[in-house]
C-alpha cells in the first residue's frame, strides 16, 4: 500500500528508493559484521562458529530483499539499482571477510553429498545460483578465486567432490562471470584428473601384460601437471609401509620408461589411504589422510604408546604436520593423550585407542580446523594481495606497449577498464605502480608534457 502511495506522490517512489537503500546498507552492514563478534567474548574456535553463520544469514536476507522487490515493489529498476548498490556496499564494508567466507561455504556446499544427490542441472543451478549472487558483488574476486582453486584442488585428490556436475556448471558460471583467465587454472586440473585416469589405466594393462612390476598394495596414482595446481610444499622423511614405497616405485619405473625426460615428485599433503584395523568389535576400515596413516602405523606397533616428540621422529613429520593429523585422530577416538588436555604438548603420551568402539564399518576422518589452516589462508590472502601489484605493472605495459604515448589521466582510465573485475583498486594503487615502472625504466615521462608518458621497449 505505501509503495501504490507514494507512486501517486510527486518524487515519492525517488524518496522511497533512498530509504530502501539506507536500510540495505544498515542492515547489510550487520549482517556482515554482527556486533557481537566485536565484544570479544568468544575463543577463536567459537568466533569461528559464529563467522560460519555469515553467509547463511546473508542468503537469507538477500532472498528477502530480492522478495521485497519481486513483490511490493514490482521489480522496479529504481529498486533493482537499490538493492544491487545495497549490497555492493555492505559486502565492501567486509571484503575480504565476505571472500574468504564465501569460498569456505562453497567448499562445504560441493562436498556435501546431500545437496547434489539425485538433481538434475536445472536443480543443481537453483542451489548454485544464491551464493553465485552474492559473489557477484564481492569486490576482492581474486581472494575469491585463490582460495576457491585451493579447496577445489583438495576436493577432486580427495575424492571428496560430491558432484562432478555441480563442479562443472560452477567452473562454467565463474568464467562467465570473470572470464576465462579466471578458471582456466581450474580447468586445466580437471583436464588432469581425466589424464591421471588414463595413465593409471596404462598401468594396469602393462602390469597385467607383464610389462610393468605388479604393484604391493591396491593404490591409484594422480599424475598433475605442476603449473596448473596450487602450490603444495614438498614433504620429505615421511615413513610409509614397504609395499607402499615399492608400489610407488614400480608406477614411477612404468611412466617414465612412457614419458622420457619426464620425473616424478610425490606430493603426501594431499595422498590419502585407507587402513584395515582390528578392534574389540571386529574389523574397520579407516579412511584418512596420508599424515594420520604415518601416525596410526607408528601407534599400532606399540602397545605402551609413544610421546608426540618421538612420534615426531618415527612418523617422519614435522610438529606442524603432525599436529593436525593428532588432533583429528584424537577428535575422531581413535588414539588417547595423557593428559588428556587440548594443548599437544611434546611430552604427551600417544597411544592407540584399544576400546574404540563405533556402529560404523567405515570411519572417515575428517581434518579438524586448526590454526594452522587459518594461517594457511592468510597466507593465500597475503599472496593475492601482493601479487595485485605484478598485475597492474602486466596491465600498464600491455596498454602502452600498444599506445606507445598516452597521457596520465588516459592510461588511468584504460587500466582500470583492463583491470575490471578482478579487484577494486585505487587511483593511488595504480599511481604508485605507474611510478615503479618509471623507476625501473619501463616508461618514461614527456619532454615536453609531464602528464603523458612513452614506452619505452
Amino acid at each position: 500500500r505505501m509503495f501504490r502511495v507514494f507512486g501517486r506522490v510527486s518524487d515519492g517512489l525517488r524518496k522511497m528508493q533512498k530509504a530502501f537503500l539506507n536500510h540495505i546498507k544498515k542492515a547489510g552492514g550487520l549482517v556482515v559484521n554482527p556486533k557481537k563478534l566485536t565484544k570479544k567474548l568468544f575463543t577463536p574456535k567459537e568466533a569461528w562458529e559464529e563467522e560460519k553463520k555469515i553467509i547463511p544469514n546473508l542468503l537469507a536476507y538477500t532472498e528477502d530483499l530480492e522478495n521485497l522487490v519481486k513483490g511490493p515493489f514490482q521489480t522496479k529498476p529504481e529498486f533493482i539499482r537499490a538493492l544491487n548498490g545495497g549490497c555492493e556496499y555492505f559486502i565492501g564494508t567486509a571484503d575480504l571477510k565476505i571472500a574468504t567466507l564465501l569460498a569456505r561455504y562453497f567448499n562445504a556446499l560441493m562436498r556435501n553429498n546431500a545437496n547434489f544427490r539425485g538433481k538434475n542441472e536445472e536443480q543443481i543451478s537453483s542451489i548454485l545460483e544464491p551464493p553465485l549472487k552474492l559473489f557477484s558483488h564481492v569486490p576482492s574476486k581474486d581472494v575469491f578465486q585463490g582460495l576457491y582453486q585451493k579447496d577445489f584442488g583438495s576436493r577432486l585428490l580427495t575424492g571428496r567432490s560430491a558432484s562432478r556436475k555441480a563442479e562443472k556448471m560452477m567452473l562454467q558460471r565463474l568464467k562467465a562471470a570473470c572470464g576465462s583467465a579466471f578458471t582456466k587454472s581450474m580447468e586445466a586440473m580437471f583436464r588432469d584428473m581425466d589424464t591421471s585416469d588414463t595413465e593409471y589405466e596404462k598401468f594396469r594393462r602393462g602390469v597385467a601384460a607383464k610389462e610393468a612390476k605388479a604393484p604391493s598394495v591396491e593404490f591409484s596414482v594422480r599424475v598433475l601437471s605442476a603449473g596448473s595446481w596450487p602450490e603444495i610444499p614438498n614433504v620429505d622423511g615421511v615413513k610409509l609401509p614397504q609395499q607402499i614405497r615399492d608400489s610407488q616405485q614400480a608406477f614411477e619405473d612404468f611412466y617414465i620408461k612412457n614419458h622420457k625426460g619426464q620425473r616424478l615428485t610425490w606430493q603426501y599433503m594431499r595422498a590419502s589411504a585407507v587402513i584395515s584395523a582390528d578392534f574389540p568389535k571386529g574389523k574397520k576400515e579407516l579412511a584418512v589422510t596420508a599424515f594420520q596413516a604415518a601416525v596410526l602405523l607408528q601407534l599400532s606397533e606399540r602397545t605402551e604408546g609413544i610421546t608426540a616428540k618421538q612420534l615426531t621422529k618415527e612418523a617422519g613429520l614435522e610438529v606442524k604436520y603432525l599436529e593436525p593429523a593428532l588432533r583429528a585422530l584424537l577428535e575422531s577416538k581413535l588414539i588417547v593423550k595423557v593428559p588428556p588436555a587440548r594443548r599437544i604438548a611434546p611430552t604427551d603420551k600417544i597411544s592407540a585407542n584399544a576400546n574404540f568402539r563405533s556402529s560404523l564399518h567405515r570411519i572417515k576422518v575428517e581434518q579438524v580446523e586448526t590454526r594452522a589452516r587459518l594461517l594457511d589462508q592468510k597466507k593465500v590472502q597475503d599472496k593475492v594481495i601482493a601479487d595485485r601489484g605484478l598485475i597492474i605493472d602486466a596491465t600498464v605495459v600491455r596498454i602502452m606497449k600498444v599506445r606507445k604515448t598516452l597521457a596520465h589521466k588516459d592510461l588511468m582510465q584504460e587500466t582500470f577498464k583492463m583491470i575490471g573485475s578482478k579487484f577494486t583498486c585505487t587511483t593511488r594503487d595504480v599511481k604508485k605502480q605507474i611510478d615503479r615502472l618509471l623507476n625501473r625504466e619501463y616508461l618514461e615521462r614527456d619532454e615536453n608534457n609531464p602528464e603523458v608518458y612513452n614506452y619505452k621497449a
